[in-house]
């Protein structure tokens, strides 16, 4: 993963506290963080999910819906439909695989 000025937290809050550290933080394929972006500590980002710029995802992202806000929201679909399926047929042929899980 690259990543220029994305915080994946290893809290679930924002600030200091000595507590819960083990919480693991999933991203899933195809997925793009904006700049300044903050992952919290035990949330999941689906396969082929958006988070904007300056995010703060306090909550798991499912997969291909786009996230804004502090703290995140849903405020849109990636893909329609029909569209994320081809996508994601082009991505297979590629060799990229979908979280095995999903959300």
């Amino acid at each position: 993963m690259r990543a220029i000025g994305v915080t994946v937290r290893r809290s679930p809050w924002v600030g200091e506290d000595p507590h819960r550290l083990s919480d693991f933080t999933i991203i899933g394929s195809d997925v793009w963080i904006g700049y300044g972006a903050i992952i919290l500590s035990g949330v999941r980002l689906g396969d082929s999910c958006v988070v904007a710029a300056g995010a703060i995802v306090t909550n798991d992202v499912p997969s291909n819906t786009i996230v804004a806000g502090t703290p995140a929201r849903i405020v849109g679909a990636r893909y329609e439909s029909e569209d994320f399926k081809k996508h994601w047929q082009i991505l297979e042929s590629k060799g990229i695989k979908p979280m095995q899980d999903g959300i």
